[in-house]
């Protein structure tokens, strides 16, 4: 069995495709004064988005005035981070959850000449969130619980990859993430799967430490998750999910139950 969950791991982080906010539990209601412990890889690529105001002189008759424009380029994050995920049911009806995530992380971002890309980045990711069951597992319906959460992260980029060559970089990316998710799961024997719908809208800022050019932007992204929780254990479970569309991710976790 150690070796089964131990392969599935080794899966996930080499997964070459893969920033999605890990959802990692199922709508399951944790019980009263019960607390779960996820410890997690994810593999992630997550859409962003900047903005450039720039300002155009017009002369007129001799007048001259400022007129403004803002364009938008979409960009790439990718980070590889291990964490985790601390669930709490203290009063048997909202249940509440902490996440914390150390990585690396890479930002591609679109030039006039091709991509650009940031990388060596030391990222951190804190999150918080409230979850409500709405609807509990029974024979023949599934459960259903809604959450919103918080998400905060930071990396530091230093080094630059250009078509002319790579150089030594001092930026920060920082994101701040709120987000709606709907999940529904059933249970069948050890396993239950489950899926969720993720609503977020992700606020971007780019700090170039070292000279000019900073950015922020938002986007509002829509995100599928699908995942399979083994419960091998009473207290003990094995979670591996991936999330789609503007998120694009594999994660796998060990759950312990309190």
């Amino acid at each position: 069995m150690t070796k089964f969950f131990l392969s599935v791991f080794f899966i996930a982080f080499n997964f070459s495709i893969l920033n999605a906010s890990e959802i990692l539990n199922t709508a399951h209601q944790l019980r009263k004064g019960e607390l779960n412990l996820s410890v997690y890889y994810t593999n992630t690529s997550r859409d962003i988005n900047f903005s450039i105001e720039t300002a155009t002189r017009v002369v007129v008759g001799g007048e001259s005035y400022y007129t403004k424009s803002l364009a938008k380029f979409d960009s790439e994050i990718l980070y590889r981070e291990v964490g985790a995920k601390v669930n709490f049911n203290p009063f048997d009806g909202l249940y509440y959850w902490l996440k914390g995530a150390f990585g690396k992380s890479e930002l591609k971002m679109p030039t006039l000449d091709g991509n650009i890309k940031f990388t060596d980045g030391a990222r951190c990711r804190f999150a918080l969130g409230v979850r409500k069951l709405l609807f509990p597992d029974t024979i023949v319906t599934p459960a259903l619980a809604v959450e919103t959460a918080f998400e905060y992260g930071r990396a530091s980029l230093k080094k630059l990859h250009t078509n002319d060559g790579d150089a030594v970089a001092d930026a920060v990316l920082e994101n701040k993430e709120y987000r709606l998710a709907f999940i529904g799961s059933k249970r069948f024997g050890v396993f239950e799967p489950y899926g969720a719908v993720k609503v977020s809208r992700i606020y971007s800022d780019f700090v170039n430490m070292g000279g000019s050019g900073n950015f922020s932007g938002n986007v509002d992204n829509v995100g599928l998750t699908a995942g399979l929780k083994v419960n091998f254990e009473p207290r003990e479970s094995f979670t591996i999910e991936a999330s789609f569309l503007n998120e694009r991710s594999v994660s796998a976790a060990i759950n312990l139950v309190f």
